[in-house]
């Protein structure tokens, strides 16, 4: 699998999420009640568009900050940032539909075109808060130029979205009720736009430098404002610098903390969690949110970032280990090439951490294979690769354990 595709698989997971979901799921029986005719139908149309867009406008505005995990479906939103990108959306729909005016040549070639931009002007008004210019063709290019070949995953993602919302049409002539096609095909379709736009403010999070964004250091540093503009996590980093100001830096760590763990946070949020933890060498929740962020680097590729982190926790325990034992192998593969010692180390003590873990027998073979490319004793690799075939006889991996004694022995 190539990273573009693990990419777009982690971006499917994050709009899995049960708040994602519960908002996909509103959304959705929302759109059924709106496909009654009438005024009504349309007023409840509109107030649910109005719902999920502004609820995908703030997963692409913490996203571009470096967020990780979706808003609370019950958390209060930016109206600053969110009510522009659901007109963007509107306009976008209200252009489609004056497409249809056209002949069907014309019309199919104006809805592809509407579809390439319309992320592009959605991630800009993300971006700048400026609305005006988000409409600008030549701000478009630029962060199209920028994103390089992942704004087309947004693009095809987001067109599959649109054209969800009318496959009811399409399941019309197989005589399905449209109390069953018009929410299910509506859930699809609000799934497909979160992940669509978390993707998105991914890709501008890891352009940010080129694109002359403010990074989330500078974020987690700035001092309070008290504007009714800042989103939710700001106003929480900047709750918490103003404890810290006020001498009570324990506070402001313990309010970042339960934040973190309730609702997930952008990127500046957990620097700035844990450079006041580091001032106040808490060394226990040095611990506890180093496996917090560490899953998140993990899931991200964010290889270097999760290298370092490590090395920052084993400095503070040197048994420092991954929450979970599907965490491990993609550790491992990071340190194998920069620190083996620690690679064998964690290998060593998985099954202490995750006895019932059945990624076991894979992760041993694993550390086998390191103890042979180490040049280690390899008495102790050929003893322990005959105990494996012994335990899982029959297990998928028997071959690649077979090939690994041949090697120790041969």
């Amino acid at each position: 699998m190539n990273r573009l595709a693990e990419a777009q698989l982690n971006h499917f997971k994050y709009a899995a999420h049960s708040d994602s979901l519960m908002v996909c799921a509103i959304a959705a029986v929302g759109f059924g009640f709106g496909s009654f005719p009438g005024l009504g139908g349309l007023f409840v149309t509109l107030l649910i568009y109005a719902y999920i867009f502004r609820y995908a406008a703030e997963v692409l505005s913490q996203c571009a900050l470096g967020g990780t995990e979706p808003p609370e479906f019950t958390s209060s939103v930016s109206v600053d940032q969110d009510w522009p990108q659901t007109r963007m959306f509107l306009l976008f729909c209200a252009l489609s539909l004056i497409c249809s005016a056209f002949p069907l040549g014309l019309e199919v070639a104006l809805i592809l075109l509407l579809l390439a931009i319309y992320p592009a002007a959605a991630g800009y008004l993300a971006m700048t808060d400026d609305e005006i210019g988000a409409y600008n063709p030549e701000k478009w290019i630029e962060l199209i130029q920028a994103l390089g070949n992942g704004y087309i995953a947004v693009v095809l993602i987001s067109s599959a979205s649109f054209f969800m919302r009318g496959a009811p049409e399409v399941f019309s002539f197989a005589r399905l009720p449209g109390i069953i096609t018009v929410p299910l095909c509506s859930f699809v379709a609000n799934y497909l736009l979160l992940v669509g736009f978390a993707r998105l403010g991914s890709l501008i999070f890891a352009q940010r430098n080129e694109l002359g964004l403010e990074t989330p250091e500078a974020l987690g540093k700035r001092p309070p404002q008290l504007t009714s503009t800042m989103s939710h996590d700001q106003r929480s980093i900047d709750e918490a610098l103003a404890l810290e100001a006020a001498g009570a830096a324990p506070q402001a760590s313990d309010l970042l903390k339960r934040t973190l763990i309730r609702d997930g946070g952008s990127e500046a949020m957990h620097l700035a969690h844990r450079r006041i933890a580091k001032g106040l060498n808490d060394h226990a929740e040095l611990i506890r949110h180093g496996r917090q962020r560490l899953s998140i680097l993990l899931a991200n590729e964010r290889k270097d970032e999760t290298l370092a982190l490590f090395l920052e926790c084993t400095a503070l325990d040197a048994n420092f280990a991954p929450a979970l034992d599907e965490e491990y192998l993609p550790l491992v593969q990071i340190l194998r090439w920069s620190d083996m010692p620690q690679a064998l180390r964690l290998l060593q003590g998985v099954a202490q951490h995750h006895p019932k873990s059945k990624q076991l027998p894979e992760l041993a073979l694993v550390r086998m294979q390191l103890l042979i490319d180490s040049r280690a004793d390899l008495s102790e690799a050929r003893a322990e690769l005959e105990r494996l075939l012994q335990r899982y006889p029959n297990h998928a991996l028997g071959t690649r354990m077979r090939d690994c004694l041949a090697r120790v022995a041969g």
